[in-house]
Parts: C-alpha cells; structure tokens; sequence
C-alpha cells in the first residue's frame, strides 16, 4: 500500500478564464436571490443574543 501522490495539473491561460468566467457567473446567480426567511430568522436571533451579551 503506496503512499498517494498529488498530480500537478498546468491549466492553459484560455482555460482558467473561462473557469474564472464560470465561476463569477454562478456566483452573481447565487448572490442576487434573496436570504431564505429562515436564514434571516437565525442572523436575527444571533444579534439578538450578541446585544445581549454586551
């Protein structure tokens, strides 16, 4: 039983930018919907309780 080894993996410049593309676009999808009510509701009680505790 080997121990694993790591490949390096040279990408072309065209490559990591359309990678680099890819990932901002998803990213902006992601970032422009709006909190779930659910998420909104936790942050809310986290500064609730950080108030508290000052």
């Amino acid at each position: 039983m080997g121990k694993a080894t790591r490949k390096t993996v040279s990408l072309t410049p065209q490559i990591r930018d359309r990678l680099a593309l890819q990932l901002r676009n998803m990213y902006e999808t992601v970032a422009a919907q709006p909190v779930p009510d659910r998420f909104a509701e936790l942050i809310a009680k986290l500064d609730t309780n950080d108030r508290n505790q000052d």
